[in-house]
């Protein structure tokens, strides 16, 4: 194997996991939801059957604060993993934009800037994350005070 051959391999894998690290972002968006949307759906479930069946409100703050738990869990294990995978895709464009400017020519392709971040989707996946795990937990907090009272 020459040095050629393996600079192209070495480029096409790097562009493989670009590839990766971008279809893991719904991966990880599509795992907060699924989550998200089951927690939500059994702690509904649970506040019905709570009133049908008289239980005790002090069980009832727990669950819901359990609830609320969960979902800043979650939220947070998501955050870390599409912060993780902005903090790879940086380190791969990198070794990309080094790559090509030693086999193609010097400032082929410029290196990523952080200050363009308002353009990386994985911005808005942080944000809807962050958002929607604090307006939730809020909400069930908020919904534990009120029944317990």
């Amino acid at each position: 194997m020459t040095a050629t051959d393996f600079k192209l391999e070495r480029y096409k894998y790097i562009l493989l996991q670009l590839s990766t690290l971008n279809e893991n972002v719904h991966k990880y968006l599509l795992f907060y939801q699924t989550l998200v949307s089951a927690i939500i759906g059994g702690t509904a479930a649970f506040l019905v059957q709570a009133i049908e069946h008289n239980i005790p409100r002090k069980i009832v703050f727990g669950v819901l604060h359990s609830a609320a738990l969960l979902l800043a869990l979650i939220g947070a294990f998501t955050f870390l993993l599409v912060f993780s995978g902005i903090a790879s895709w940086i380190d791969y464009r990198k070794e990309e934009t080094e790559l090509l400017s030693e086999v193609v020519n010097a400032g082929f392709r410029s290196t990523p800037r952080l200050r363009n971040f308002w353009r990386w989707p994985e911005t808005y996946v942080l944000l809807f994350v962050t958002l929607g795990s604090i307006a939730l937990c809020s909400l069930i907090r908020t919904l534990a005070v009120a029944i317990t009272q």
